[in-house]
């Protein structure tokens, strides 16, 4: 979708003819940042599917009020759910994962901290950091279209994750170790009209410690190979993720 988009959390159906009034922070960014006029085309997305083509009526950068041209709700893609078990990594490394791989269309992402990660945060940071790639997956949905907006969880221990695995699922970790197969081979393997949830979790900067590949492997995750060269972890998330999404 081309133009100018806006996000929306109202979950209600508008109708043609009728208004949109954006709230303050998504009115300041269209009209002062975006510097949209009176009269813009703009594509309102919200988090489950619904989309709005509009036009701008009131360009007030406070209160933009959009007037309804067109509505179309997108279903849900019919595969299982895809998410993303994320162990910290430095840097902008982290917002970039976050980015590129709601763009392609995780249902999920779960950031975790590990035993060889080298970021550690606060629980004050670990809000912060929370409330930013809130942000981030919003602006990505914006950019890229998406109108299904993926939940992100707050900072969790890999122990804690591991002990939360519901039923139904296959779980995944991208993998260096001898005896991981394809992610092609994993996908084929699987029973789909059993499967409902699809892990795939990738580790920090120093990999995943070798008591914790036990604990991997104690909850039947399978080691999956990307190919024969090692992988940044931002390039890992987007070949993994967008390698799943096509599979379906």
């Amino acid at each position: 979708m081309a133009g100018y988009k806006s996000f929306i959390q109202n979950p209600k159906k508008q109708v043609v003819g009728k208004t949109i009034r954006l709230d303050p922070k998504e009115s300041h960014h269209l009209i002062k940042v975006l510097r949209a006029q009176e009269g813009s085309n703009v594509t309102v997305l919200n988090e489950s599917g619904k989309t709005w083509k509009t036009t701008i009526k009131i360009a007030n950068s406070k209160k933009a009020i959009l007037q309804i041209e067109s509505y179309i709700e997108r279903p849900r893609p019919n595969r299982p759910k895809i998410i993303l078990v994320q162990a910290l990594v430095k840097g902008k490394t982290m917002d970039s994962i976050i980015q590129h791989t709601t763009e392609i269309g995780v249902d999920r992402i779960i950031p975790i901290t590990s035993d060889q990660s080298e970021v550690t945060l606060d629980k004050a940071r670990q809000l912060s950091k929370h409330e930013k790639w809130t942000t981030v997956i919003k602006e990505a949905c914006k950019q890229s279209g998406n109108p299904f907006l993926p939940f992100i969880d707050t900072i969790r221990s890999f122990e804690n994750w591991t002990q939360h695995i519901p039923a139904n699922s296959l779980v995944l970790v991208a993998s260096l170790q001898d005896g991981s197969t394809s992610l092609k081979e994993a996908l084929d393997a699987m029973k789909t009209d059993e499967i409902e949830k699809i892990f795939f979790i990738i580790g920090p900067e120093g990999d995943f410690s070798d008591n914790e590949y036990k604990q991997l492997k104690a909850i039947d995750c399978k080691p999956i190979s990307l190919g024969n060269n090692v992988l940044r972890a931002e390039t890992a998330a987007i070949c993994a993720i967008h390698q799943i999404i096509s599979a379906f």
